[in-house]
């Protein structure tokens, strides 16, 4: 029979608070998709991890450690290498837009209204 861990950890990637190790609170007494454990955080504060992203559930085999995708990190690394920006066709963002020139009033000159 498996013990109950003190400690989990957040095991998925994707989520906010991966990599980090809470204590554990208590556990869903029907697991399923969608369980949630509680967690002790900061003392006195629970809050819901579903399962599926904590140590409770083995990783998947071949589940990435990036939200990135293989091909778009040889890309970034490809361009970084070479110094050009990412789309030579985008507009320069660094430049501030110009600004609207405002309309002057033409004031007759001489005595005419």
């Amino acid at each position: 029979m498996n013990a109950r861990p003190e400690q989990i950890t957040v095991t998925d990637p994707a989520h906010p608070l991966y990599g980090r190790v809470f204590s554990l609170v208590s556990l869903p007494s029907a697991p399923g998709p969608g369980s949630c454990a509680q967690v002790a955080y900061r003392g006195d504060i629970v809050l819901k991890i579903p399962v599926e992203a904590t140590s409770l559930r083995p990783a998947a085999p071949g589940m990435p450690a990036s939200k990135l995708a293989l091909h778009a990190i040889r890309e970034l690394v490809r361009v970084a290498a070479r110094g050009e920006p990412a789309d030579p066709g985008a507009p320069d963002r660094s430049a501030r837009a110009p600004t609207p020139r405002r309309a002057r009033r033409h004031r007759p000159r001489g005595g005419e209204p």
